[in-house]
C-alpha cells in the first residue's frame, strides 16, 4: 500500500514509525496535484506535440463535448454513423 504511492518502506522504518507513535509521513505534493504533473510530463508523449498538457487536453474535451451538446438528435446520429463507417473502412 505505501509502495504504490511512492515511499519505499522497510522493516526499520516501519518500526521507527511505530516508535513515534505513527507520525504521519510528510509529501511533497498532494496525491492529485502528482498525477496532474505526471499527466503534463505524458500529454507531449501521447499526443506527439509538446505544447500540449493535460489541462489544454482537458479543455478541448470540454469544447468539444459542448459542441456535440448544441447538436440535434439527428445531427448526433448523421454525426456517429459517419465514425462508425470511417472506423469500419479503415479497418477492412
Amino acid at each position: 500500500m505505501l509502495r504504490p504511492a511512492g515511499l519505499s518502506v522497510s522493516h526499520m522504518q516501519v518500526a521507527r514509525w511505530r516508535n513515534q507513535g505513527w507520525r504521519p509521513v510528510a509529501q511533497k505534493d498532494h496525491p492529485l496535484e502528482a498525477a496532474r504533473k505526471s499527466l503534463d510530463d505524458a500529454m507531449p508523449l501521447l499526443r506527439g506535440n509538446p505544447s500540449t498538457t493535460a489541462n489544454v487536453f482537458v479543455e478541448k474535451k470540454t469544447a468539444e463535448r459542448e459542441a456535440l451538446e448544441q447538436l440535434t438528435d439527428k445531427e448526433l446520429l448523421n454525426q456517429a454513423v459517419r465514425e462508425i463507417a470511417t472506423t469500419a473502412s479503415g479497418s477492412g
